[in-house]
This record gives C-alpha cells, structure tokens and sequence, in this order.
C-alpha cells in the first residue's frame, strides 16, 4: 500500500513538472513571435486527438503519399500520417515547436523505427516549401496565409492533390467533402501537368 501511495505521489510530480513545463513553453512561444514580429507567425493552436482522427479519415494517407503539414507545431500530424506509412514533412517557424517535435519523433521511433527515416520537421517559413514534393496537404492556418499558400498551388504542375484544412475553408473552392462536427475541409484538386 505504501508503495502505490510513493507511486501516486511521484506519478503527481511528474505530471505537475510536464504541465509546468508545457506552460513556460506556451509562455516563450508567445514571447518570441511578438519579438520577432513575424510576417506569417501563427499562434500555436494544437489539434486536438478527436480532429486529428477527423483529418486522418478524411484524408485517406496510405503508403507512398508525400504529405506536409505547413506549420506543423508540435508534429503531431506529421507523426500520425508517418504512422499511416507516408513520407511526412513539416515545416514551422517557431524553433521551440520544432525542437519539441523532433524531441517527440526521437522519442516515438523507439516504439516505431519507421518514423526516423518517414518524419522531418523543418524550422523555415511554410511558404518556403517546395510544393511540387507533395500530394497531401494539411493545414490549420490563418485565411490571409491560405490566401498565399492557394496562390502557390495554382502555379503548380500536378496530377491530384488533397489539401486538408482544419477550421477555415479556401475562398473560391468547393471542398470535396467536409467533416462539419469537426470543421475539417477537404479539398482534392485536379490539374492536368502542363
């Protein structure tokens, strides 16, 4: 008895210190994108474990898909398309988001080796990317970046492409279907290579 009492106590601690941490870290992501005055810094909003599952469904990732997540935070996507057998990249600018989500693959790929070779985070802008890499979108941004992000996918050269955006739809595009519990969009865009 004594023993679960020691274990409860410590498994209490260890929580208490992950949440502070995770609150300190909130605190230094804000600090440095009011700092930085980024152009395209986004606020780090995590998808939640029932929205990832909507994203995942509506998307549809199977083995050989090339998927980016542009702005991915803390990689959680990244990690779950990867799991689904994709090549997964994200690219965030915020370095603490991108060093928590390498922290994260290092730690996954113990259970998974796959991940280690399926999932790279890149600290650089998301319109930086070269979209031409990818068939798979997914995004949880602000309207005037998919503004800027619909842009560079109309100058692409491309069979088919999804894009999965969780919250805010495409102005002037019709999403293919749409999980309206969830707010997930998704959009497959077709277009001859020229």
């Amino acid at each position: 008895m004594l023993l679960l009492q020691i274990f409860v106590i410590l498994l209490y601690g260890v929580v208490f210190i992950f949440l502070l941490i995770y609150l300190i870290f909130q605190i230094w992501i804000d600090i440095t994108n009011i700092f930085l005055k980024r152009k395209y810094s986004l606020p780090y909003v995590p998808t939640s474990r029932k929205r990832l599952k909507a994203i995942m469904n509506l998307a549809e990732i199977k083995p050989g898909d090339k998927v980016i997540d542009l702005g991915s935070g803390d990689g959680r996507l990244v990690i779950a398309a990867a799991k689904q057998g994709a090549e997964a990249e994200g690219f965030e600018l915020n370095l603490s988001l991108v060093w928590f989500s390498q922290i994260k693959i290092f730690l996954f790929s113990f259970k998974d080796k796959t991940l280690k070779t399926q999932v790279k985070i890149f600290h650089k802008n998301l319109l930086d990317a070269d979209f031409n890499k990818y068939n798979v979108f997914l995004l949880y941004t602000m309207p005037w970046t998919m503004k800027e992000i619909k842009n560079r996918l109309n100058d692409l050269k491309y069979d088919k492409i999804k894009l999965i955006s969780n919250t805010f739809e495409f102005e002037g595009w019709q999403p293919t279907r749409i999980d309206q519990q969830n707010k997930i969009y998704l959009y497959e865009i077709k277009k001859n290579k020229d």
